[in-house]
């Protein structure tokens, strides 16, 4: 496999998330920055990160209550391919302005996280029923 597309992926559940921590690249204006990385907390306390969760160094949005995570694929002019985020909760629907072009799920199932420092790549596995 050419060195360019070895990637790196984290996985976590999406099941029993209490708040959903979003980290972003600093490159974009608000709301149009790519997500480098997802922090979940569980109702137990436990945490997982996904990607870069950079705390202290990259901006960050907190979600409490998540009930769906919705997600778009973009392209940047640098030739970056990265992931556009957002969280919504039962109080709070998406509000985007192309949202046919954004994936949607409930919070379950399994979220995977694949990055290297010019791609990320968000998908999600259904849990079987």
């Amino acid at each position: 496999m050419h060195a360019e597309w070895d990637l790196f992926h984290s996985c976590a559940s999406l099941e029993n998330v209490e708040q959903v921590c979003l980290f972003f690249d600093q490159r974009g204006s608000d709301p149009d920055k790519c997500c480098v990385g997802i922090l979940f907390t569980y109702s137990s306390g436990w945490q997982e990160a996904l990607g870069q969760c950079r705390m202290g160094v990259s901006q960050t949005a907190k979600f409490e209550h998540p009930s769906a995570l919705h997600w778009k694929e973009v392209n940047l002019a640098d030739g970056i391919s990265g992931v556009m985020v957002h969280v919504t909760s039962a109080d709070m629907a998406i509000d985007v302005p192309d949202q046919d072009q954004w994936q949607s799920t409930r919070m379950i199932g399994m979220v995977t996280w694949w990055f290297n420092c010019g791609t990320t790549i968000l998908s999600i596995e259904a849990e079987d029923i």
